[in-house]
């Protein structure tokens, strides 16, 4: 093919320079500015050209998810933009940047553009026509195999070939310095200001004003990366929040998913925010061990797919057991099978992924269990940094949309959403060979030290994710420091909190908090919890290395050193002893625990996106941050590790009869400690009957004697309880229900079934005795029979929270159940007007409305158990 003619390629390229810069349309559709779109557009570029991503990565998102980063980052405040001016212009020569420009400026502008748009134009075939089509139709490498009717490499080979021409010839009309002519490209992505906009522009004026900027992102390419790489439509949509991670979330919701966020695929006992459910307004907490304890052995259920619709012909099978089918469903989407000792059940099909699976629950109850699918995708990519790095041991996971379980209009009470999420490699790469597809869900990667990535997550098969984390960079809002051994020795994978932030240091023992970010979950709780002035070093092996700030400014904020040292201490130290009944005989299979150990923070776990709270002594010693106790052995002794030089009160409890003992004033590192572990004062029977409102008797209800055992505190404050549950008796035909020798003090009842709204006597007194009395043969406990509903209201803004109160005006716990779990509250919130379907009491006479912590509007209710009605008001 002969060289273009000069004339057609001056033509080509006029033609091309018509069209306004795309990628500064993309910064202006997520700053909302004119002059912040160009600062975006152009430190993106500035990033690109210091900091090349590896080549053989997928570059279009990185460049995109590096704009949102950058956008993010400009709107912590007009610091970072100042900061962020100031090397543009460093990198550009400039010294200023401002629309004011000279008629040389402009004239040199001018040049550039047209210089790049022709060497494009004056390819030679088929490389131009490919790369036109690649760039500026953006058509994929598929796209233009089917229209030249070639194959996918040749489209491929012949994109190489092209761009390598083009780099030569920008180097050659440069000197032979590639570095030129890319930071030359800078300047040209600003217009002059106020010229893009006037009217009545000649062909020419405006093709002087203006470059294609999917051509020019290819031809920095060629510098930057060696590689085709450019924004696409795709990648705004990338670089926008989605709807869930653009509105920061209210402090109680933030503080309630902090403790307990997600439901996981083992039906594990939940921890709870009892403490936090009085103080707060929203409803935050998620209550543990609200499954009924009774054997399913036919369950009665339906799979429907995440527009609710119902999903037949496929195979419901118990959950994690190996795919062994138990049945299928019919077109309907129902099933019927036998499920005897299943402890959740998925679907197992090409076609779908399982979200929420189902809790079994006898049919016998009447109730139907749900499980939910999606269309499965395949999807990989890679997390890399600011820098183009690959990041590895990221948690990339899927976050349903907000509005994901009210938009499904079932009762999903014995439901619960798997968590789907899984680490980057060494190389930052990641991949899920079955993934659900779900429209305006978010796909996130997290790691500690970085700020999240999200993105909106795909509906269909991806090959070329990326996200990118961005480290905290803005100088003088930044926490850094540096944790070392006994010896001086940088510490890798040591935790370091401050307040309720954690994070793990690098390969070097290095950590950094970025306390300006409102993401933080200091920054969250700031309104129930103050982050004091303190930093936390704990690694496994070593006792904690603290710090406290210095001073305190004139705005009270802590005075930290430019950079802080850490160093961690000696070896840990321990308690031994053993448990023993009255008469000394030792015990065996008994807990012991510390009754108040030392708060850390919240650390985020495996499959979680939301902190749990955890302990000095839980991460020294590797026991269970929820509840971190240890069993005596056969002869009644124990050891408790990973403790401090201080004094400690110890628990003994017999998980049978929930007795217990406190022993006060045990210090670490003491031996031969005996626990007297002594059968209190005891009822010899308690007979019992439970009823609903109305007096009917509640048949098959799960009572049971219950202790909250441990308690973890935040200044002062409970933010989370884990319950031991003793004996268990199921009601007869008429309701009753009958004990044996159960304890008086630090134990309650809790009353469940699928009926009702758990119930709990005794629990605020942590004692039977006021609560039974004299009554204890002829014992009435009166429950609420469960009432479902949602909220939906005409205008969204109207409303913002809500809670039911009685016809005595007393105000009743509102509740979403989910599977093993629950999350209960006074108030809920409303989210685009609307709720999930929630549960409460039959005795709910008043919905209440909310708007900005003021009450706006009362409306008459009249609720039915069994029946699920929509509140309009």
């Amino acid at each position: 093919m002969p060289p273009t003619n000069p004339s057609n390629a001056a033509r080509n390229a006029e033609a091309l320079l018509e069209h306004a810069g795309w990628m500064r349309k993309l910064a202006q559709s997520l700053v909302g500015d004119a002059q912040r779109a160009d600062d975006l557009a152009q430190d993106t570029w500035v990033r690109a050209l210091q900091h090349p991503p590896r080549t053989d990565l997928p570059l279009r998102g990185w460049l995109a998810t590096v704009m949102r980063n950058v956008w993010r980052q400009d709107r912590r405040g007009d610091a970072r933009r100042s900061d962020r001016e100031t090397r543009v212009a460093q990198a550009v020569g400039e010294s200023g940047s401002s629309g004011d420009e000279d008629g040389l400026d402009l004239l040199e502008r001018v040049s550039m553009q047209r210089q790049l748009v022709e060497t494009v134009v004056e390819l030679d075939e088929p490389y131009r026509t490919t790369v036109l089509l690649r760039y500026f139709e953006e058509l994929s490498p598929q796209a233009i195999s089917k229209r030249q009717d070639i194959p996918v490499s040749t489209v491929k080979t012949r994109l190489a070939r092209g761009l390598e021409r083009l780099r030569a010839r920008l180097d050659a009309k440069h000197g032979g310095d590639g570095n030129g002519w890319m930071l030359a490209l800078v300047p040209v992505l600003r217009p002059p200001a106020g010229l893009e906009t006037a009217a009545g522009l000649s062909h020419l004026s405006l093709g002087a004003l203006v470059v294609n900027t999917k051509l020019l992102t290819a031809v920095v390419a060629l510098g930057v990366v060696g590689a085709a790489a450019y924004l696409t439509r795709d990648a705004a949509e990338l670089a926008q929040p989605s709807g869930a991670a653009a509105a920061a979330p209210s402090l109680s919701a933030a503080l309630g998913e902090a403790i307990d966020p997600e439901s996981t695929a083992d039906p594990i006992p939940l921890e709870t925010t009892d403490g936090l459910r009085e103080a707060l307004p929203l409803a935050t907490a998620r209550d543990a061990e609200t499954a009924v304890p009774i054997v399913a052995e036919r369950v009665r259920g339906r799979v429907v797919d995440v527009a609710g619709r119902s999903v037949g012909d496929v195979a419901v099978v118990e959950f994690g057991a190996d795919g062994v089918e138990l049945g299928r469903t019919l077109g309907d989407g129902s099933f019927l099978l036998p499920a005897e000792g299943a402890s959740s059940l998925a679907v197992d099909d090409p076609r779908y992924a399982t979200v929420m699976t189902a809790r079994p629950v006898d049919e016998g109850m009447g109730k139907e269990v749900v499980i939910v699918v999606a269309p499965r995708i395949r999807i990989s990519g890679h997390v890399l940094d600011e820098f183009g790095t690959p990041v590895s041991d990221a948690r990339v996971a899927l976050t349903t949309p907000p509005n994901f379980r009210a938009d499904l209009g079932w009762v999903l009470d014995f439901s619960f959403e798997l968590s789907v999420g899984t680490a980057s490699g060494e190389d930052g790469a990641f991949a899920f060979e079955s993934f659900p597809s779900i429209p305006g869900a978010t796909l996130t990667a997290k790691k500690s030290g970085y700020w999240e990535a999200s993105q909106d997550s795909p509906e269909n098969d991806r090959g070329d994710l990326v996200l990118v984390l961005d480290r905290p960079s803005l100088e003088g809002s930044l926490l850094s420091g540096v944790v070392i051994d006994p010896s001086g020795f940088p510490v890798a994978g040591a935790t370091v909190s401050h307040g309720i932030d954690t994070q793990v240091t690098d390969e070097s023992g290095s950590f950094a908090f970025d306390l300006s970010d409102p993401d933080s979950f200091n920054a969250r709780l700031s309104e129930f919890v103050q982050v004091e002035g303190s930093l936390l070093a704990v690694k496994p092996g070593f006792l904690p290395g603290e710090l406290k700030a210095r001073a305190t400014d004139v705005d009270g904020k802590p005075i930290w050193p430019d950079h802080v040292v850490l160093r961690l201490g000696g070896e840990p130290l321990s308690v031994e002893g053993r448990v023993v009944d009255g008469e000394g005989r030792p015990l065996a299979d008994r807990r012991v625990w510390l009754e108040e150990p030392t708060f850390l923070g919240g650390r985020i776990r495996e499959g979680r996106s939301w902190p749990s709270m955890t302990h000095v002594e839980s991460e020294l010693s590797g026991l269970d941050s929820g509840w971190p106790f240890v069993v005596t052995r056969s002869d009644g002794t124990f050891r408790l590790d990973g403790l401090l030089d201080r004094e400690y009160t110890l628990e003994a409890m017999d998980p049978t009869t929930l007795m217990r003992s406190r022993t006060p004033g045990v210090r670490g590192g003491s031996k031969g400690v005996e626990l007297q572990l002594l059968f209190g004062e005891a009822f010899e029977v308690i007979r019992g009957r439970v009823v609903d409102s109305r007096g009917e008797p509640v048949v098959g209800a799960s009572v049971g004697t219950t202790c909250d055992a441990f308690q973890t505190r935040v200044q002062g404050q409970v933010v989370g309880t884990r319950h031991a549950r003793g004996a268990e008796i199921e009601t007869d035909a008429e309701g009753h229900f009958e004990f044996e020798d159960v304890p008086k003090d630090l134990v309650y009842f809790r009353v469940d079934h699928p009926d009702i709204v758990p119930f709990e006597t005794g629990r605020s007194e942590q004692s039977l005795r006021s609560i039974v009395g004299e009554d204890h043969e002829d014992f009435t406990l009166r429950v609420m029979r469960r009432c479902h509903f949602q909220i939906e209201l005409a205008d969204a803004s109207d409303a913002d929270e809500f809670e039911m109160l009685d016809a005595d005006g007393e105000v009743l716990q509102l509740s979403q159940f989910e599977g093993n779990g629950r999350r209960d509250g006074s108030r809920f919130p409303l989210i685009d007007g609307r709720t999930n379907l929630l549960a409460v009491g039959d005795r709910a006479a008043t919905l209440v409305l909310y708007r900005r912590g003021k009450e706006v509007q009362r409306v008459p209710v009249s609720l039915t158990a069994g029946e699920q009605p929509t509140i309009r008001p």
